[in-house]
């Protein structure tokens, strides 16, 4: 029961305008940000700039083209690590194509 009542709770808070792009932003910012640190140790959060939700695509701006690179290695890993979270969340996966700047 307390965990309907969460739930509830949560949506509500999704449905209101660009909470949930706000929350898939910073979901897939920590995705990315775990599967760098996970796989090749290093931290990339001074590399990130931004991250755009248009549609279907991911627009992911970095300030290093290599790190662009690096992220396009892992891109199945980050969307596999994504699936999971939103589901934990009950936020539907979109299959998102990342498109870099």
């Amino acid at each position: 029961m307390v965990i309907n009542n969460i739930k509830e709770l949560l949506i509500k808070w999704l449905n209101k305008k660009n909470k949930t792009e706000i929350v898939l932003k910073s979901i897939i910012y920590s995705c990315i940000v775990d599967t760098f640190y996970n796989e090749k140790k290093i931290d990339i959060k001074p590399y990130l700039i931004s991250i755009k939700i248009l549609w279907d695509s991911l627009i992911i701006t970095t300030n290093k083209p290599i790190i662009n690179n690096e992220i396009s290695l892992y891109e199945e890993k980050i969307k596999k690590l994504l699936k999971n979270k939103l589901k934990n969340i009950w936020i539907n996966y979109v299959n998102y194509n990342f498109k870099y700047k």
